[in-house]
Formats: structure tokens, sequence, C-alpha cells
């Protein structure tokens, strides 16, 4: 990535770089075509952002409790946050930065909108806003959107040394007074939208819900890259004042926070006055960004930053903030209503009201976004285990394979032992491809779920034939020992239709 003997010196001068600091996604270039039906010499020429967001929207789908195969011919988006990487290798549909989301909608067929957008590094966070307009318009009725970075090079670290936007010390300290720039690191993020109705209406298990989102403008400023503290208070205001939104409900904001000495104090400064139209309250509201624990992930900074609001909303915990120590005396935060998290603590709901944050990004090209999202109710109904018990099948693409699907199995039970064993059979039974190798085992309880999987994996007995006749009639009987056998042996269940008296919700 980078030949310190030639492209580095602490010393600023031209031609090299001063920071030598970064984050490089491990393994990134492993890439397995054949699971997504590409030729090894098609994968070997497609742009390295185009095999990563296949790979990471594949598993926010499952993650979803969604068979990405079964979404063929539906009206799902794809809204991919992406800058050129320049790369080029043989085809030209390989290197064409504009199909990295339509691979993906190819590859799964995929029949709603399809577009990369760059913007810069709010690039992520326009894609997702485009694609909750998707959604609130019925073009898309489900949607994967994120965003893509992985090209940190010699030619991304030098322009940026020779601008001084990289710190020196190598650490992103975020409204700090040593700030002193970003620290690059590569990130990749793709999560799965819906509205909210259709979610709750399909028994989806939600991480959490976009109150609402815009984006604007920077226009004319003191230099076409630097921020526009008037522009960012003007869309902050306008959002919650289109929305009703109350930012006295909200207790944390995910800032864009590059740890730049100027864009940090521009930023907290326009919070505080967005905030103030609306609220007196001081002291209330955590500030905190990802890039001090992370770096700068470019294009996909927005969505890494969402994905830490909604992983802090699921443990009800903030993060400290990483480097932080003395405030950047240009920040105005006395009398305001943010505060810097210097430990991680709880988050804690007040007034009996859910977890509401906000979450910021502004692009280098002047284009910023701004989102409010809070926590899901919670439904904790635990699910009444039918007394033959209920089939958990696994499957994957070799036997290999397989014993990774059961080991990470083992380690989720390890993790959430209370969890819910229907909710959890349904999502493996509905929400994965069936691939040619596989097993499914009959179980009553989590306990009697955990032994059958610590002992041997078998292959499944060869058996004849067996007709559709013959699964419907076993559907039915609720006969679960022979379906198992008879889907392990490579037969097609249509699982919903055990589930048609009463349909369980997904887990995540």
């Amino acid at each position: 990535y980078l030949d310190q003997a030639r492209d580095y010196d602490p010393v600023k001068q031209p031609g090299k770089t001063y920071c030598r600091d970064g984050g490089v996604l491990r393994d990134r270039d492993c890439f397995d075509p054949l699971f997504f039906h590409l030729s090894p010499r098609d994968a070997e020429s497609m742009n390295l952002h185009q095999r990563l967001v296949l790979q990471e929207s594949w598993r926010a789908l499952e993650d979803a409790g969604y068979n990405p195969r079964a979404l063929a011919e539906s009206a799902t988006g794809a809204f991919v946050g992406s800058e050129p990487t320049g790369y080029f290798h043989e085809t030209f549909t390989g290197a064409s930065d504009a199909i990295i989301a339509s691979r993906l909608s190819y590859v799964l067929d995929l029949r709603g909108p399809a577009l990369v957008v760059n913007t810069g590094c709010s690039s992520s966070g326009v894609a997702l806003h485009m694609a909750c307009e998707s959604l609130h318009r019925g073009e898309s009725t489900l949607a994967l959107a994120g965003g893509v970075f992985a090209a940190i090079s010699r030619t991304a670290l030098i322009p940026l040394s020779e601008i001084e936007m990289l710190s020196a010390s190598g650490r992103c300290r975020t409204f700090d007074a040593a700030g002193d720039g970003m620290v690059l690191s590569e990130g990749v993020g793709m999560v799965v939208l819906k509205r909210l109705a259709d979610a709750e209406r399909d028994g989806d298990d939600i991480y959490g819900v976009i109150q609402a989102s815009g984006m604007n403008q920077d226009g004319a400023s003191t230099g076409i890259t630097a921020p526009n503290g008037a522009a960012q208070e003007s869309l902050i205001t306008e959002i919650y004042e289109r929305h009703g939104i109350d930012p006295a409900t909200i207790s944390y904001v995910e800032a864009h926070g590059t740890g730049t000495p100027l864009g940090d104090p521009i930023e907290a400064n326009a919070l505080s006055r967005a905030f103030r139209r609306f609220t007196d309250r001081e002291t209330y509201c955590a500030l905190g960004s990802a890039k001090a624990h992370i770096g700068h992930t470019a294009a996909s900074a927005t969505v890494i930053g969402l994905m830490k609001v909604l992983m802090s909303m699921r443990h009800r915990r903030i993060p400290g903030l990483p480097h932080f120590q003395k405030l950047n005396s240009k920040i105005e935060l006395e009398g305001s209503p943010f505060y810097i998290p210097t430990a991680t603590q709880e988050w804690r709901p007040s007034g009996g009201q859910p977890l509401t944050a906000a979450l910021s990004g502004f692009g280098h090209s002047g284009t910023n976004v701004h989102f409010v999202i809070r926590e899901p109710e919670v439904v904790s109904k635990v699910s009444e285990i039918p007394p033959n018990g209920v089939i958990v099948p696994l499957s994957a693409k070799d036997e290999a394979r397989l014993l990774e699907a059961v080991e990470r199995l083992q380690a989720f039970l390890q993790e959430e032992p209370e969890t819910d064993l229907v909710r959890l059979a349904y999502t493996l039974q509905t929400g994965r491809e069936a691939m040619s190798h596989r097993i499914a085992l009959v179980v009553r309880s989590v306990a009697e779920l955990r032994t059958a999987l610590a002992q041997e994996v078998r292959p499944p007995m060869k058996r004849g034939v067996v007709t559709d006749l013959q699964v419907s009639e076993w559907i039915a009987e609720r006969n679960l020992p022979e379906l198992a056998a008879a889907w392990s042996a490579g037969t097609n269940v249509s699982w919903n239709k055990l589930h048609e008296s009463s349909r369980p919700r997904r887990l995540l």
C-alpha cells in the first residue's frame, strides 16, 4: 500500500506523505467467485468494491433473516456510496464504478433501482437517504444501502498530505485540542431497509427506525472542500421542523467528527445552534464519532456510523470517545446540550421515551446528510415450542463450510443461551439458501440443539425419490423426522407451509 522508503517522510514535503497510519481491510482480496456463480476470471477482473458489496450485501440479507436468492424479480433496490479506485484489469464491466450496485442486482436478479453515489465522504449517507426516499415512493419494497472504500494507496495519502488533511500523530482525535487531521481507513457496510409497517407485518426483527433523513449542499463557502456551518445548521433545523422532531429527546449524536481543527468546531457549533432553536436543556446529549475508533472510512463512513448507533442501542451503551483529553478551544459546549463521553457509559432512556440518536455525514463535495434514528419497540413474547419440536436446518457449498456453519451456530448459542428456538429454526429455514451439503436437526430445546451440534456431523443417508405429495403429507402430519431427512438428502421443502397457522418472527 505504501513504500515507506519512497513515499513517507515525517516532515511534510511534495511527493510524500507524513502519515503512514491507516486501517486496511483484512483479506480484502479473498473472494469465492463460484459461490456467486461467477467465473474466477470475471472475479479477478472485477473492481474490488464490486466484490466487497456482493459479500456484505449477502451477509446483511442473511442477518435480516432473508434468503438472498428468494428476492429474485422483486422490487429490491441497491444504493451504494463509493468513490473511484482507478482499478482496471481486462474488462470494462469489471472496471466500471457504475456496476458496483448493478452487479448486486444482476447476481440476485433484483428489479428495484440500482445506483452508485459519489459525494465524497457523505456518499453512503446519501445512498441511505435515497434508499429511504425510494421506499417512501414505493419504487422499492426492500432496499440494500451502504457504502464501500477499499482503496488506501500512495495516490490517496500523498494528495491528502499535501493539503494537510491527515494526522501527523496517526490518531483521529475528534473534538480534541490536539486534533491534527484524519486517519484514513478502509471499510464496507450494507444495511437492509424496509418500510416500518411492512417490517412489522412481515415479522422482521428490527435494529432501529429511521424517523427522519435529509440532505443539502454547502454552496459557496471559504473553499470548495471547506465545511459550511450555516448549511449544516440549516439542514438539521429543517429536518426537525419538517418531521416534528424534538431534539430534547435525542440523547446521542454520532458526528462526522474527522478530527480536523477546522471541521470539528464548525460541526459541533452548528449542532449546538440547531438544537438551541428547540430546547434549553443542557449537557444531556453525548457526542461521539466512529472515526476516533477506526479512522475515516471515506465513502462508507456514514453507514458505519449508523451501524455504531444501532449496536449502541442494542446494547444500551455509549462508547467512550478514544484519544479525547481536552476540548478544542473553538468548540463551544458550555451551556449547550452536548458533552463528550470520556468512558463507556450506560445509555438510559428518559421519561419512558425510546432511545433516540442523530447521525451526520458531511462530504468534501459539500453534500451534507443528517438522520434521526430511534430504537424499535421491544417484542418480548417467547414462542411456544411445539410438542414434536422444530427442524433446525444448516447447509453450505461443501463439507468444510458446513462444519464452519455448525461452529458459528454453536458460538451464537454460547453467547445467546436464551435464544427463541422457534424463531431461530424459522429464520434458518426461510432466510438461507439451501445449498448442496446439508444437515437438519429435530430438537425440542436449545439445550438439545447444542448437544446435537456437538456430535459429529454425518452426511444424510441416501434415500429414494421423494415426491411432492409425500412432502405435503409429512407437512400436514407434522412428521418432522421425515421432513428433516428428506431436506438433508436434497429434497425441496416449502417451509412456510409448516407455519401457516402462526408464522414466527425472524431472528436477527
